[in-house]
């Protein structure tokens, strides 16, 4: 009862009043035991953007402080974990006019493939969970299959323009722990391959695939065992000292390991990708030098992820076009903002939808500080104690 109790402190309560489509499910990531791992608050919910913030930012995981204004035109562009929950929040909130706008078939993002990895299927309920939101508890609409462009947007009528349009694995071959590119790792040749690409796009790798791992949670070790469960001959290499250093405080890193075990796939610890060419992968040892080479058909790159956010970035260096527009504000959220994990897109949705009608919603209303900044005063920190007792009356 504890996860599923951080991810939704009313589901008595719901059980018992028979509202099962209501209950906000624990997906199970353990994010929430991750904070405490690392070594204390505040704790983190993939589902429940609340959690740790009830008394800080008087935020209640329930009740929504009613807009002051509800008709403006908003519209958030793509339907991911970022762009669901700040649809949803802003129908909450009373906002009568919010579009959802989305290029895929359906809502999800990313988490549309990524819940189809192995052990991921519980991640699913990120979307299912705000997608029945949105259509039993507001008025946002959803409008799929429309890849807006520069001049969509400025012609939608839309008043305020929220960017969730995610991030893509960057296909370059940019190494995070060097700072310079893999030779030869340039993932629009067809023996260099993305977890996108590969999940997505459907491009194909050969029998022996070598995952090169340079990201800190689970994609890399995800890909490994899919491809060892789909038959491959899997090598999976990182520099980090085991298999997504993260795993270690979500409590997954051992049962990871023990699965790439027994799916047979060979591991290499501490190892610097330097060139993958005519076949061969060649990496060095990060403490003494020593050259590693490793023979395959296939590189499966996971690298780092870059922001998909080029309209945002247009639209922001125009400021003419959008007030011929009547675009008033743009914002941007998510991993279109800064890639992460799918708690902080979450929160980021939230943070914004909360906070839209403040005098500048990009910026953080204040909170109360467990450490407090040098040279504050109490002013800075003054919360409105009728507005606190009534979120805190649960």
């Amino acid at each position: 009862m504890a996860r599923p109790s951080i991810a939704d402190p009313f589901l008595p309560r719901k059980i018992e009043e028979g509202r099962y489509e209501d209950i906000r499910e624990c997906i199970g990531c353990n994010i929430c035991v991750s904070r405490w791992e690392k070594g204390g608050p505040p704790i983190w919910c993939t589902q429940n953007t609340t959690a740790g913030e009830e008394y800080r930012r008087n935020w209640h995981p329930e009740k929504f402080k009613p807009t002051s204004d509800g008709e403006p035109a908003i519209m958030v562009v793509g339907a991911g974990p970022a762009g669901l929950e700040c649809a949803m929040v802003l129908g909450k909130r009373g906002y009568e006019t919010v579009q959802l706008v989305d290029a895929q078939d359906k809502v999800g993002g990313h988490l549309n493939w990524v819940a189809k990895l192995p052990g991921f299927g519980t991640w699913q309920r990120v979307v299912d969970w705000r997608k029945g939101q949105i259509e039993r508890h507001t008025k946002v609409g959803i409008e799929l299959n429309t890849r807006l462009t520069y001049d969509d947007i400025l012609n939608y009528g839309a008043s305020h323009v929220i960017f969730a349009t995610g991030s893509r694995w960057d296909i370059t071959g940019m190494s995070a722990p060097t700072h310079d590119f893999i030779i030869g790792a340039d993932a629009s040749h067809p023996h260099v391959v993305t977890p996108d690409q590969y999940c997505v796009e459907g491009k194909k790798v050969g029998h022996r695939v070598v995952v090169i791992d340079c990201d800190a949670y689970y994609m890399g070790s995800a890909m490994a065992i899919q491809l060892a469960e789909r038959g491959h001959q899997v090598t999976y290499v990182t520099y980090n000292e085991s298999v997504g250093p993260y795993l270690r405080y979500t409590l997954e890193e051992q049962r990871t390991h023990e699965k790439l075990v027994n799916l047979g796939v060979e591991m290499h610890g501490q190892k610097l990708p330097m060139s993958v060419e005519n076949g061969v992968a060649v990496f060095v040892d990060k403490w003494s030098g020593r050259p590693l080479e490793l023979t395959y058909d296939s590189i499966m790159l996971v690298t780092h992820r870059t922001s998909d956010c080029a309209l945002y970035d247009r639209l922001q260096a125009n400021p003419e076009a959008m007030e011929e527009a009547g675009i008033k504000s743009i914002h941007l959220i998510g991993d279109a903002h800064t890639p992460g994990m799918i708690a902080q897109s979450t929160f980021s949705g939230a943070r914004l939808a909360r906070e839209f009608d403040s005098p500048d919603p990009d910026q953080h209303q204040p909170f109360i500080r467990e450490r407090r900044l040098i040279g504050s005063t109490e002013a800075d920190y003054r919360v409105d104690s009728e507005a606190m007792s009534t979120a805190l009356n649960f």
